[in-house]
């Protein structure tokens, strides 16, 4: 299949690695793709104006706002079902409350192609997420975002091989080589589930 038919990639990373502004940077390589944030469709299904503060929710709305995010991921996917979709989301949420995983079961009900994970040294990850005012997370020290990546890692390829689909490591700050990562996933032979 070719861009913009129908391809759904999950993005992943901690929050803070940068994965806003790497897909920034894909869009400029891969115009016809679309970001669609799965903070942003939660946030609008539950009329949250600032989706920052889902985080605040207790486990148990965290996991229940799944629900929502698979619902909004649908209806969108309706309307626009040839798009190629980068889905900025976590496998991982850095909650209130202490880190919450993300079942496969919500991962397989986006279809995806494939899912890149943005990485970066845990010590810039903590540099970054200390000079951003505009966003209020639980604050972490190097040991806990070591531990959240490699955690946000293992759960994307856990994602990979239950549904079978290609997981890539990238860089944050990479647009380029992640977008042929991306290029790589749209372009490869379909697998049966």
């Amino acid at each position: 299949m070719s861009q913009g038919t129908a391809h759904t990639i999950l993005v992943c990373g901690v929050s803070g690695v940068g994965k806003t502004r790497l897909l920034e940077d894909v869009i400029r390589f891969l115009p016809s793709a679309v970001i669609w944030r799965a903070s942003g469709i939660i946030g609008a299904a539950r009329n949250i104006l600032d989706p920052e503060t889902l985080r605040t929710l207790p486990p148990g709305e965290i996991l229940r706002s799944q629900a929502l995010l698979v619902q909004g991921f649908e209806a969108q996917r309706r309307a626009s079902p040839r798009s190629l979709v980068l889905l900025d989301a976590h496998s991982i949420i850095d909650a209130d409350a202490g880190f919450i995983e993300i079942p496969v079961e919500v991962a397989a009900r986006f279809m995806p192609s494939g899912i890149l994970h943005v990485s970066d040294e845990p010590a810039r990850i903590l540099e970054r997420r200390l000079a951003d005012t505009k966003r209020v997370r639980p604050v972490r020290s190097l040991a806990q975002l070591t531990e959240y990546q490699r955690r946000s890692i293992a759960a994307c390829e856990g994602y990979s091989v239950a549904l079978r689909v290609p997981m890539i490591e990238v860089r944050s700050g990479e647009g380029e080589s992640s977008t042929r990562a991306i290029q790589a996933i749209i372009t490869a032979p379909s697998r049966t589930v």
